[in-house]
C-alpha cells in the first residue's frame, strides 16, 4: 500500500514538474521573440553594415531592449555561410550577461566556427524566425533568430534592402529559466506532499475501522468532511449494501466534490499567477522607460508626475537635452488602460526617443511614429501625442500635436498651443502633421497634461474640467505657486477626495530659467 502511494506521489510530481517547466519556457520564448522583433524593427533605422556609422546608438537600443524584457543578449550578425564565419555588427547585454561576453563581443568581432542550422535557415529566407536551445561558449541559452532585410536610407528617405540579410538574435540564459521554475515548483511540491498525507490518512482510517458500528461513524465523519474540501482522495469501490458500501459511497461523493474544487482552484491560481506576472513585467517596463521626475538643466527645469489608474497605465512622458542644446519634451495617452496599454506605451516611447535623437522635426516624428504604430496594431489602439523642441539659442518652441489636449504656456498671460493639431497616431498610415512655433522668454513655463487631469471626477460625478485647469494655471502666473505641476496636483487631490481614479494622470512642466 505504501509503495503504491509513493509511486502515485512520484508520478504526480513528475507531471507537475513537466507542466510547470513547459509554462516557464513558453513565457521566455515569447520574451525572446518580442526582443528579436524589436531588435529587427530598430535595426531597420540604421545601415548596420556601414563601417563609418557610430555603433553606439543602436547598441544602446539593444541594451534597453535587454533591460526592458529581461533578455541576456541581443545582437546583430553578418554571416558568411561559405567560410562559416559570423561577425558582430551590434550587441546589447542584460544584467545576466557574462563578463567575458561583455569584453570580447562588440562590433567587428569575428567568430570562426560551424554555423548552426537555424542561422542558415533564417539567412536563406526559409523562415522568418526560429527558436532553439543551444549550449554555447558562454551559457546554456534559449535563442530566437530573425532576419533584418532592410535599413532606412535618410538620403533617399526610404528603405533600402540588403543584398544579404542581417541576422538578429535574442538569447536568454536558461539559468534564469531554472530559477523562475524552481520558485513556482516549490508550491506544487508542497501541495503534492499535503495530498499524499491526506491519502495516507484516508487509507489508515479505512483499514483501522473495519467493523459495522465504527464504519457507520466513519461514514458520517467522511460525509461532513466534504464541506471542508480537503485535497483529493482516491475513490473506493462500492460493493454490496452493507456498512462498507455506505461508507464507500459517501467517500466517493466527497472525492467528486474535492476534485471539482481542486480543478477550479488550479484554474484560478494559474490565471492569477499569469495576471500578476504580466502586471509585474509591464510595471517594470513602464517605470524603466520613464525619465526621472525632475531635471535641473542649464536653460530649463523639468518636473513630471504620473499616476496610473491601475498597476500599469497607458500614459507616457519623456524629455532629453540633445547634443545641439535643444530640449525635447513629449507627452502621450494610449487608448485604454492596463497591460495592453502599457506595452503599447513602451513601444511608443522608444520610437519617440529614437526619432528625437535622429534630429527629426516634430511633424516628421509624428508621421514616422504613426506609420510604424499603425502597421502593427491588431487591437486598433491609438495614442494621442504632443511633441516639442525648445531651442535656447533663439527661444523658439517648435511643436506638433497628434490629437492630444492643448498644452499651455504660462507667460504674461495663459497661452493655449492650439495650432499644428492632427489626428491621434496608430489608427491608419499616411496621416500628416504640421509644425507650429511660438516664442518663449525667460521665466515662461510650458505645461503638458493628459485627459486624466481635466476629466477627473469627484465623489459627486463632477468633472475637474478644462475651465478649472485654466483658472488654476492663471493663478500660477499671478504668483500663487512657482511649480505648476505641484499646484495642479494638490488642487486635483482636493477636488477628487473620496472618489476612485478612473484614468491615468500625467503632467509635465518645462520652466525656462531667468
Amino acid at each position: 500500500m505504501t509503495l503504491i502511494i509513493l509511486i502515485l506521489d512520484g508520478f504526480i510530481l513528475l507531471v507537475s514538474y513537466n507542466i510547470t517547466y513547459e509554462n516557464n519556457l513558453k513565457i521566455f520564448e515569447e520574451d525572446i521573440t518580442t526582443a528579436a522583433e524589436l531588435g529587427v524593427q530598430y535595426s531597420e533605422s540604421y545601415d548596420l553594415r556601414d563601417d563609418a556609422a557610430d555603433p553606439r546608438p543602436y547598441s544602446a537600443l539593444y541594451d534597453n531592449i535587454c533591460d526592458m524584457l529581461g533578455i541576456t543578449y541581443l545582437y546583430a550578425l553578418d554571416i558568411d555561410i561559405e567560410d562559416q564565419i559570423e561577425t558582430y555588427l551590434a550587441i546589447g547585454f542584460g544584467e545576466n550577461a557574462s563578463e567575458e561576453a561583455q569584453t570580447t563581443r562588440y562590433r567587428g568581432v569575428t567568430v570562426q566556427g560551424d554555423l548552426n542550422d537555424s542561422e542558415i535557415e533564417v539567412y536563406s529566407g526559409k523562415s522568418k524566425g526560429v527558436i532553439l536551445h543551444e549550449k554555447n561558449h558562454f551559457d546554456d541559452s534559449l535563442i530566437c533568430y530573425m532576419p533584418c532585410v532592410r535599413h532606412y536610407d535618410t538620403a533617399r528617405s526610404d528603405y533600402v534592402y540588403y543584398d544579404k540579410p542581417v541576422i538578429v538574435g535574442a538569447e536568454i540564459s536558461l539559468t534564469v529559466v531554472s530559477e523562475r521554475f524552481a520558485q513556482q515548483f516549490r508550491t506544487t511540491a508542497l501541495l503534492t506532499v499535503a495530498l499524499t498525507l491526506i491519502v495516507f490518512l484516508a487509507f489508515a482510517l479505512i483499514l483501522y475501522f473495519k467493523v459495522s458500528k465504527p464504519l457507520r461513524r466513519i461514514s458520517g465523519r467522511m460525509t461532513s468532511f466534504i464541506s471542508d474540501r480537503e485535497k483529493g482522495i482516491e475513490k473506493l469501490a462500492v460493493k454490496g449494501n452493507d456498512e462498507l458500501a455506505l461508507m464507500s459511497h459517501s467517500f466517493n461523493t466527497m472525492t467528486d466534490e474535492i476534485n471539482s474544487y481542486i480543478n477550479d482552484i488550479d484554474a484560478l491560481t494559474r490565471e492569477k499567477h499569469t495576471h500578476e506576472a504580466e502586471l509585474n513585467i509591464a510595471h517594470n517596463i513602464q517605470r524603466g522607460l520613464l525619465q526621472p521626475a525632475r531635471m535641473d538643466g542649464d536653460t530649463a527645469d523639468i518636473f513630471a508626475y504620473m499616476l496610473p489608474a491601475k498597476d500599469v497605465g497607458g500614459d507616457l512622458y519623456d524629455y532629453s537635452v540633445l547634443d545641439d542644446g535643444r530640449v525635447f519634451v513629449t507627452i502621450a495617452d494610449v487608448s485604454g488602460k492596463g497591460v495592453s496599454a502599457a506595452l503599447f506605451m513602451a513601444r511608443a516611447i522608444t520610437l519617440l526617443n529614437q526619432y528625437a535623437k535622429l534630429g527629426y522635426q516634430p511633424a516628421r516624428i509624428l508621421e514616422e511614429y504613426n506609420n510604424i504604430l499603425a502597421a502593427q496594431n491588431p487591437r486598433k489602439m491609438f495614442i494621442t501625442t504632443f511633441v516639442a523642441f525648445y531651442d535656447p539659442a533663439d527661444g523658439i518652441l517648435t511643436y506638433a500635436n497628434a490629437g492630444h489636449n492643448f498644452p499651455y504656456i504660462l507667460s504674461d498671460t495663459l497661452i493655449p498651443l492650439d495650432e499644428g493639431h492632427g489626428v491621434a497616431a496608430g489608427l491608419f498610415k499616411g496621416a500628416t502633421y504640421e509644425n507650429a512655433c511660438v516664442k518663449m522668454k525667460a521665466g515662461d513655463t510650458l505645461f503638458l497634461y493628459t485627459d486624466g487631469v481635466n476629466e477627473a471626477e469627484n465623489a459627486r460625478g463632477e468633472l475637474y474640467s478644462t475651465e478649472r485647469l485654466e483658472e488654476k494655471l492663471a493663478s500660477c502666473i499671478k504668483g500663487v505657486a512657482v511649480d505648476a505641476v505641484t499646484y495642479i496636483l494638490s488642487d486635483l487631490k482636493d477636488f477628487t477626495a473620496g472618489a476612485e481614479q478612473n484614468d491615468d494622470i500625467t503632467m509635465l512642466s518645462l520652466r525656462l530659467k531667468k
